[in-house]
């Protein structure tokens, strides 16, 4: 008889649980605001470059061989100096070809009183011709004679440019202005045309510089190929190996006529002034083109960037919620990226906290940290 007064007691029990549950839920309230640092989206006037293995090439380089025969009697230089262009550089044994020269001297000498003597037999064989006195024949062979001499002569006149051509070519002079190589023949070596190597002459002023430049940028390149120096202004420049910026900008000199299909470059030569010699045939530089994103540019700190399945976003701060948002972005300069699309100046982006938050979440802007060196400074 007692078990139907104890089920009223359990409902009783059930439904006073129920109730506190809901209580507690009502109690928490909505969830705290995330706490985020922001940052303003500027625009900013930037100057960078991209960079680019290079090498110093001489415009001229030119290898000085003998053309003659014979031994070096004298070196007019000293090697790995500048020389100027037609400046005497070695001499051979002259001995031989100042003789060639006299002897093709004398026989134009002789040529000439053959010839001389040649004029005066037709003369007189005219003459006797037209009063009869001698046969025709004889006046035939008079001037074949004089014909005859006159080769004779002209063979001699040959013979001496020849003479004095070898007698020129004994005396090797620069072809070029430029720096000699170490390594130069010296007095005493037997030479014959063509062997050996005497000495390696390479222009130092002005100087070229190689680079590859990618096919994607031939477009600008033909655009540079007709500026003058002064539009050019810095668009190239150069990193030497120690990490200097070379003083003078560079200005386009040639390039190749067809691109490399294995790398899908260009090569390009730049023109440098060089007066003192800073940039040596073979060194290794780097060559450092402008941007074509240089200028007036939307920039944001590269902390603020998120990235998902290849796309960039943004959390865009606007009354203390965060907002996702979409953006284009450009090359990224010294902690900052260039925004191309998807903000406007002036709009405010959290850059730090963004692991917290998500679209349409409630945020709460912390104040902007001092610099640590500014703190140091107040310590």
């Amino acid at each position: 008889m007692k078990f139907p007064y104890f089920l009223p007691l359990l409902l009783i029990f059930s439904c006073g649980g129920g109730g506190d549950e809901a209580g507690a839920a009502q109690q928490q309230g909505p969830p705290p605001a995330k706490p985020v640092r922001v940052a303003e989206a500027q625009e900013q006037d930037l100057v960078f470059y991209e960079s680019f293995p290079g090498s110093v090439s001489p415009l001229e380089r030119v290898e000085v061989r003998p053309q003659v025969s014979g031994y070096i009697t004298r070196v007019h230089f000293k090697e790995g100096n500048y020389v100027r262009k037609g400046q005497t550089l070695y001499t051979i044994d002259v001995r031989r070809y100042v003789a060639d020269v006299n002897q093709a001297e004398a026989s134009i000498e002789s040529a000439r009183a053959n010839v001389v003597l040649a004029e005066k037999n037709v003369l007189r064989y005219r003459r006797l011709a037209e009063a009869e006195a001698i046969a025709t024949q004889t006046l035939d062979q008079a001037e074949a004679e004089l014909e005859s001499r006159r080769q004779d002569l002209n063979s001699a006149e040959a013979a001496l440019n020849s003479a004095q051509t070898q007698l020129d070519y004994a005396v090797i002079r620069a072809p070029l202005s430029g720096l000699t190589e170490l390594g130069s023949a010296k007095v005493g070596t037997q030479v014959s045309p063509g062997n050996p190597l005497l000495t390696v002459i390479t222009q130092e002023e002005p100087v070229g510089v190689d680079f590859a430049l990618p096919q994607t940028e031939i477009p600008r390149l033909s655009r540079f190929e007709q500026m003058s120096p002064t539009e050019l202004d810095s668009t190239f420049r150069l990193r030497l190996p120690d990490g200097t910026l070379y003083p003078a900008y560079g200005r386009v000199y040639a390039s190749d006529q067809a691109v490399d299909p294995q790398t899908g470059t260009l090569t390009v030569r730049l023109l440098f002034d060089n007066p003192d010699n800073v940039l040596r045939n073979g060194m290794t530089v780097s060559v450092e083109l402008i941007n074509r994103q240089s200028g007036r540019q939307l920039v944001v700190p590269t902390e603020a960037l998120a990235e998902q399945m290849g796309e960039f976003y943004v959390y865009r701060i606007q009354d203390s919620m965060a907002f996702r948002q979409g953006v284009q972005t450009g090359a990224q300069v010294r902690g900052q990226r260039i925004i191309l699309g998807g903000l406007e100046a002036g709009t405010l982006v959290a850059v730090e906290g963004l692991k917290g938050i998500k679209d349409s979440t409630k945020v709460k802007v912390m104040p902007a940290q001092a610099p640590a060196d500014s703190t140091a400074r107040k310590r």
